[in-house]
Formats: C-alpha cells, structure tokens, sequence
C-alpha cells in the first residue's frame, strides 16, 4: 500500500540451508568487515555455503563485495607497522585469503594482526614441503610476528598447521635450518614479558617438537637413562642413614623435596618408574606415539622434582618453563598430533579456545588445585584452562581406547 515498513528484515520458517543466501555487513568499518569475512569462512568450513558477502547499508544500494573489492580493502588497511587489528567480538572468527592474491608474508600478517583460517594457513606452508629454507623462513616471521602482537591464538594456529609438515622433512637436509630457527625461537622466549605463559607455550612447543625431529631428544634420554640407572642401583644398595644424604643432595636442588619419600621408597619406585616411562619415550618413533607417551609422562609429574626438571632438560626446556606451562605444552601437542572425532562444526582451535575462555565456561576461583598444583586465579599457560585440556584428553583416550 505504499507505506513505509518498520523494519528491513522479514523472518519465515525455512528447513536446512536453503534460506541462506549471503552474509550481510552493514558498514565498511574494518572490524565489521573482518567478522563478516569470518561469518562466510565459518559457514563454507561448518556448511560447505560458499555465499556472497553484501553490504548493506541506509545510503547506497546492495554492493556485492567480491574478491577484487575486498582485496583491495584489506590491501589499503594493511598497516607500514604491524598492530592489532580491531575485532567487532571476542572470539574473533578467522578469515580465509587463500583466493585473494595477497604475498605470503601479507598473509602472515594478516594473520598475526587478526587470524587466518586453519586451511589457508596450511596452504601456506604446504606448497614449501619441497623448499625447507623458505618453509622455516615463513615460519620465523609468523611466530616473531605474533609475539611481537602478542596474540596467542595466531601463535598457536601456526604450530598447530607446521608441526606435522615440519615431522615430513628429511634431518640432514634441514639441520642447519632447524637450528638457526630454535635459536630464534628461544630468542623470543626469553624477551617475553612476565605473565606471557601462554605464548611460552606455543613457542615451547614448536621448540620440544623440533628437538625431537632431529634427535637431539633422543640423544638427552640416552644420557637421561645412564644417569638415572646409576642413581638406582647406587640407592637400592644403600642403608636408611644413606637414603637421608641423597634426599639431602636433591634438596639441594629441588628445595621443595621431602626426606619422608627417600626414608619411604616412594622416590625409589616414582624415578624407577620414570625411568621405564624415558624407555619407551626414547623408542617414539612417529609425532603420535611421542606424545602419547609424553602426556603420560607428565601426569605423573604432580608437583615440581627431580624428574620434572630432568624432563624439561630432556625436551629441550630450560627454566623458563615452569611445571605448569610444560603440562600445558605436552597437552597441546597432544591436540596436534592425536586424531580425535571430527564434527562438522569443529572450528578452528584459536576459535575455540578464545570462545571457552571468553565464555567464563571454567569457574573462575581465588585459586584452584591442578594435578596436586595451586594454580593463581590469573594462571593462563593455556587459554582453555589446563583442567579443561586435561579432561578432553582424557576423554578422547578412553574413546580411542573403549572403539579400538
């Protein structure tokens, strides 16, 4: 009747995808635009819906943003100095580029500035399986770039999508390469501020998993057992007056040791068992069964000792790395390496975890006791919470175990 409508948008039922035309944003501000790209990769990766994006706004026609549009945008709002750009909510959904004709190091930081879709990432480095120098050049410049915004999320995504490819290059063909990028990596370790626990984590784990690709693991477990049989024999044929001196001589070096667990035995059988446990770690001959036996390693770890500070040596760690963080390392490497149940609504694991984390999904206490560990309320090693990465673990093994 001519009359003007109150409103723009018109709901009816529709079943399955059928209603699902585009995704609209209404302004060409940045962190719109940057969520509207995230909506469309959610849907393709969630829905296999490759829809259009449109803007629509009260002064101009519907304008379909294409790809030539929008490259041209995010190409303009690439900044001369990396910052963060905005993002409208938290958690921020990333963005797929991987038909846009940006550079990879464009990507990359696009990446650290906001977050690229698993999938484009991973095309990234894949197409460099055949080219190890360039492969842990990009790789460099992603984990300095992230640092360097301190955004963990991204930080994570990049081990996530390079550790499986960095386990297919041959050792002798990337040595050099290997080692000049640990280096780098420890380098940004140790200029991290306090309280960056959680991006000592993706950086501990990328620097633990190289160390086991090129043996270096290996070669510290040999000395590891040698050192550790010989303290067991010595011990086993020790008297009680003589359990007290070397209780002594670990308290020199791990303070919070008690005398009552060397008068006990409880020491003998916990070292005797991780012994036993550096066995079979040493035999691992694949990233899966690696850190399998790692995260079981590290379960048994419940307060800080000698053979926490013998693992972390072992792994390549030094004392940047507390209990917890090194708990929260092997648990992400356990989410990398062992296959778990797809869903067709898994998104990307930066998605997830800012998601749990902004959700306040764990209840948040003064402090809260972790595997035998007071935890400080502001403790974030790993953004979805230790516990929480520990029960999903747990979880996925009982499955595997219960369909096997």
């Amino acid at each position: 009747d001519g009359a003007t409508m109150n409103f723009n948008e018109i709901n009816w039922p529709c079943k399955g995808t059928r209603g699902i035309v585009a995704v609209f944003v209404r302004s060409m501000e940045l962190g719109r635009v940057l969520h509207a790209l995230g909506v469309v990769a959610l849907l393709d990766h969630a829905l296999g819906l490759r829809l259009p994006l449109l803007l629509l706004d009260s002064e101009h026609p519907v304008c379909l943003l294409d790809n030539s549009i929008l490259e041209a945008y995010l190409r303009q709002a690439l900044p001369t100095h990396l910052e963060r750009w905005p993002a409208v909510l938290v958690p921020r959904l990333p963005v797929d580029v991987s038909t846009m004709h940006f550079s990879d190091m464009e990507k990359l930081n696009i990446h650290a500035m906001y977050g690229l879709r698993r999938s484009s990432l991973w095309q990234l480095f894949a197409k460099y399986t055949d080219d190890p120098v360039r492969f842990h050049e990009l790789l460099s410049a992603g984990l300095k770039a992230c640092v360097a915004l301190r955004n963990v999320p991204s930080a994570r995504e990049i081990v996530r999508a390079t550790s499986p490819l960095l386990l297919g290059f041959g050792k002798e063909e990337t040595a050099c390469h290997e080692r000049r990028l640990m280096t780098e990596v420890l380098v940004l370790s140790e200029t991290l501020p306090d309280g960056s626990d959680d991006l000592q984590v993706a950086l501990g784990a990328e620097v633990m998993l190289m160390e086991f690709r090129s043996g270096q693991t290996k070669r510290r477990i040999d000395r590891a057992v040698e050192e550790l049989g010989e303290w067991l024999r010595k011990v086993n044929s020790q008297c009680t007056v003589c359990d007290f001196f070397s209780w002594v001589e670990t308290w020199k070096k791990e303070p919070t040791s008690r005398v009552s667990s060397f008068i006990n035995g409880k020491a003998v059988a916990n070292r005797a068992d991780f012994l036993k446990h550096l066995k079979k770690l040493r035999d691992a001959d694949d990233g899966e069964s690696y850190v399998r036996e790692l995260y079981e390693v590290v379960q048994a770890l419940r307060s800080p000792c000698l053979r926490f500070h013998m693992l972390r040596d072992v792994l390549g760690l030094d004392r940047r790395f507390s209990r917890n963080v090194l708990h929260a390392i092997v648990c992400f490497a356990f989410d990398i390496f062992v296959p778990r149940p797809s869903s067709a609504f898994e998104v990307d694991e930066s998605t997830r975890l800012e998601a749990e984390e902004s959700g306040g999904l764990m209840g948040r206490r003064p402090s809260r006791e972790i595997l035998g560990v007071e935890t400080p309320e502001d403790f974030s090693a790993d953004p979805l919470g230790i516990e929480t990465r520990l029960f999903r673990a747990l979880y996925r093994e009982n499955r595997s175990r219960k369909f096997s």
